[in-house]
């Protein structure tokens, strides 16, 4: 394995976050020209003018920040997800076509305190999604079972229609069972819901204000544990080492989800950990 014992001396940083039932692991080119750049932005060499943009660059520079909001949304709900072991998907809707993003905040946060009135431990990850008709509906992904008639008396409470049936309700309570090529003993896997669940973050995120929180987590669940390496070699042995560091951290058999760019110079993989690794203690 090419190791370093300095990022100077690298051309790769490989990141491995350790969840309760899982592993994610990023391997990346080090653009020493950037991390120059942002050092010398972060003070290290005092900080840098401000340069006056034109319209044009101002927008793409918008559209740029926009992105990158997007993608650290989504990679934020991901890491929630695996943290909580989720492994159900609950749906809150309206029957109306509800378009108001403040009330959907309102609503959500009286049917939580409803849920922890019983529950106190219920824990949970929630992503709004925009319907092609405009109304917003929630998903939420969950551990365990959950009690389906409490949850629609807690929803049904907000939504001013408890007691009604039938057409007479004014949205609904959905608990999606795991598909059947994601199951792992009838329960969803966490990566595989963390997926589903983060392509609802960039639907509608041009209509959200800009300090609108795109996903909604419970606190309490564990946070992952954190190993950095610095490799060095070319792109074959970055590739066989990233293998390497998965197994020896404990990924199971082959990764559940594996993506490479085309020049090789980002490696994700995400799997399933061994129940006997204990967090830190590699196997070799």
């Amino acid at each position: 394995m090419a190791t370093v014992s300095h990022g100077i001396d690298a051309g790769y940083r490989l990141t491995v976050r350790e969840f309760p039932g899982s592993l994610e692991i990023v391997t990346k080119c080090i653009n020493h020209t950037l991390e120059q750049g942002r050092s010398r932005d972060q003070g290290i060499r005092g900080k840098s003018r401000p340069v006056q943009l034109t319209e044009e660059e101002q927008q793409l520079k918008e559209e740029e920040n926009r992105v990158r909001s997007v993608r650290r949304a989504k990679q934020a709900v991901r890491w929630q997800i695996q943290r909580l072991e989720a492994d159900h998907l609950l749906t809150l809707s309206y029957r109306e076509n509800m378009q108001d993003v403040d009330k959907l905040k309102h609503d959500f946060d009286r049917f939580r305190r409803l849920m922890h009135a019983r529950y106190p431990e219920w824990r949970y990850v929630a992503a709004r999604e925009l319907q092609d008709r405009g109304a917003w509906h929630l998903h939420l992904a969950v551990k365990g079972r959950q009690d389906l008639n409490y949850i629609r008396t807690c929803w049904y409470t907000v939504l001013g229609c408890l007691g009604a049936t039938g057409d007479n309700t004014l949205g609904q309570v959905n608990i999606e069972a795991p598909r059947k090529r994601f199951a792992n003993a009838g329960n969803w896997k966490a990566g595989k819901l963390a997926n589903y669940l983060t392509k609802y973050i960039d639907k509608g995120f041009d209509g959200l204000e800009h300090s609108s929180k795109r996903y909604w987590a419970s606190k309490g669940a564990p946070k992952p544990v954190i190993t950095r390496y610095w490799l060095s070699g070319d792109k074959t042995q970055i590739i066989l080492d990233t293998f390497d560091i998965a197994m020896y951290h404990g990924m199971e058999d082959f990764p559940s989800a594996l993506h490479q760019s085309l020049k090789h110079n980002l490696i994700y993989m995400q799997g399933l950990r061994s129940p006997l690794i204990i967090s830190g203690n590699g196997i070799l």
